[in-house]
């Protein structure tokens, strides 16, 4: 019952990752704002960013060598005859279907005694209002998609070395190597989506750390061969972004500061982040649908899945302690996310800690 039950999941899975097909509009295009797509003209795109160094604005160090997964398979698409539009539609699908599995797959890994359970997590995963928000963000779109891949094969390896089955967790290492090289070439487009790896990661590593505490060898084995394996394939990708942020003088003429950039976040409240909309754009402008979100109802609605993932989370099982400690890490996390928001909207944290400048915004600017 439990396995037709599972085969039935996935098969409505894979329908629901076709849904951009009913975005599909001969003759029609997504620009996709600021970012325009590879596909329009992959075969010129894709020779014209090969190279670390752009002519545009009298030069300048370029990252786009890091992309060119992306871009080539759109160019190798566009060789077939395909039109942009459909090509524009296939990623499309392969994001949704993709990070609907991955989920699947990530879930099932981490509660293999929960049938259902990796249902719903993937159905959710793919339908959230936050990653329909984000669907044309392309770096976040794939970092989105793989991450929960990369996290399982992260856990099952480190789980096989415990186990020690050698083949398995050497299995666990060339996957998770290869599936890097997909994920983060094309989230590099934005270096935050590489901050966001690690940090998940992190939280993974750490629960490790004090699971294993009194056996930490395996694990620091593990990764390390995980290291090893997965940083040498990288470096096609990794060594044009170093040149261009950090290597090359010119990354070091930006001037980015704080206040610059606060306007991204100022709809960045808890109250918006626990229905996943801290979003700056939420505007008539860009949101064709937002007089649906003035509903009472709605706006009740739309609190419901934090809530049921939150009573879930903290309800007692052989993983409450796990389960406890993933609770924690999204509080944190979403205390990073809202900044200078109240509440704690003064705390020293902000001011004098390297680096965590970042998650601040002016409280002038939010109470405007």
């Amino acid at each position: 019952m439990m396995k037709r039950l599972a085969v039935i999941g996935i098969v409505i899975l894979f329908f629901a990752g076709l849904v951009p097909l009913l975005w599909l509009n001969p003759g029609y295009i997504i620009s996709n704002g600021d970012n325009i797509p590879p596909s329009l003209n992959a075969d010129k795109t894709f020779s014209s960013s090969a190279s670390m160094w752009s002519p545009d604005y009298l030069g300048y160090a370029s990252p786009n060598p890091s992309y060119l997964l992306n871009t080539y398979f759109a160019a190798f698409l566009g060789d077939w005859g395909i039109p942009v539009g459909f090509v524009q539609i296939l990623f499309q699908i392969l994001l949704y279907m993709g990070a609907g599995f991955a989920m699947y797959f990530f879930s099932k890994t981490i509660y293999p005694d929960h049938k259902i359970a990796p249902f719903f997590a993937a159905f959710f995963y793919m339908f959230n209002f936050f990653v329909l928000d984000s669907r044309f963000n392309l770096g976040f779109a794939w970092l989105y998609t793989f991450l929960p891949l990369l996290l399982a094969l992260f856990v099952r390896t480190v789980n096989a070395t415990y186990r020690q089955d050698k083949k398995s967790a050497n299995v666990g290492v060339i996957c998770f190597a290869l599936v890097s090289v997909v994920a983060l070439s094309v989230a590099s487009v934005n270096p935050a989506n590489i901050a966001l790896f690690l940090f998940a990661m992190s939280v993974f590593a750490f629960y490790f750390l004090i699971k294993h505490r009194k056996n930490l060898l395996p694990f620091l084995f593990v990764v390390g061969k995980i290291t090893v394996v997965t940083i040498p394939i990288n470096i096609w990708w990794m060594y044009p972004m170093l040149n261009t942020f950090i290597f090359s003088p010119t990354g070091l003429n930006s001037q980015v500061n704080v206040a610059s950039w606060t306007w991204t976040h100022a709809r960045a409240s808890f109250l918006n982040l626990f229905w996943f909309n801290g979003t700056w754009g939420w505007f008539s402008e860009y949101v064709p649908f937002i007089d649906y979100y003035s509903n009472q109802i709605v706006t009740v609605l739309t609190f419901v899945p934090f809530l049921a993932a939150g009573a879930a989370l903290l309800s007692k099982s052989s993983r409450s302690r796990f389960n406890a400690y993933i609770m924690g890490c999204v509080l944190f996390f979403l205390f990073l996310a809202k900044g200078v928001h109240d509440p704690l909207s003064d705390l020293l944290l902000y001011q004098s800690i390297s680096l965590m400048s970042m998650f601040r915004e002016p409280a002038s600017l939010i109470k405007q």
